[in-house]
């Protein structure tokens, strides 16, 4: 008894897998997911973090171990918001075709701040996270590299 935004929400994370969408904590999708997205875009926003935009060092930490938390689920959710941002950024238009539809606001916000480079960097980052804990390097560390990356991502200059 799914309603269908949420079958779509569990379809695209899945990548279109039964067996994967069947696998995906449906508690983190529908109510962490976006708690994540959340945090981390206004950690990458350079209007949103700490101090006169600087990210600080709890903020850095705290955002690692939520990650760390999620494992790599989290890591999928990144890569498909991350997606969602450049859908948005080159098509220039709502991502509604995206598989976070529910936070259009973020993604478009996301799709201002940073350019393509930024949004690219970002996506290669996760997937060479991913690649470093099937490779069982220091997860502290993976996660913490990560966070790092995206919340510096290279930003207009205003």
């Amino acid at each position: 008894g799914r309603d269908v935004g949420e079958a779509e929400l569990l379809a695209g994370l899945a990548g279109g897998s039964v067996g994967k969408a069947l696998s995906i904590d449906l508690e983190f999708a529908l109510k962490e997911r976006p708690n994540l997205l959340s945090r981390m875009a206004k950690l990458a926003s350079p209007r949103g973090a700490g101090h006169h935009g600087r990210q600080s060092a709890e903020e850095i930490l705290g955002m690692t171990e939520l990650l760390m938390g999620y494992g790599d689920e989290g890591l999928e959710v990144l890569l498909s918001w991350l997606r969602d941002i450049a859908i948005e950024k080159l098509e220039s238009r709502e991502a509604r075709d995206g598989i976070h539809t529910d936070m259009l606001d973020n993604i478009a916000s996301m799709a201002q701040l940073w350019d393509i480079a930024a949004i690219i960097e970002g996506a290669d980052a996760v997937m060479r996270a991913q690649e470093r804990l099937r490779m069982n390097l220091n997860k502290a560390m993976v996660f913490e590299n990560l966070v790092l990356t995206l919340t510096r991502g290279k930003r207009p200059e205003w």
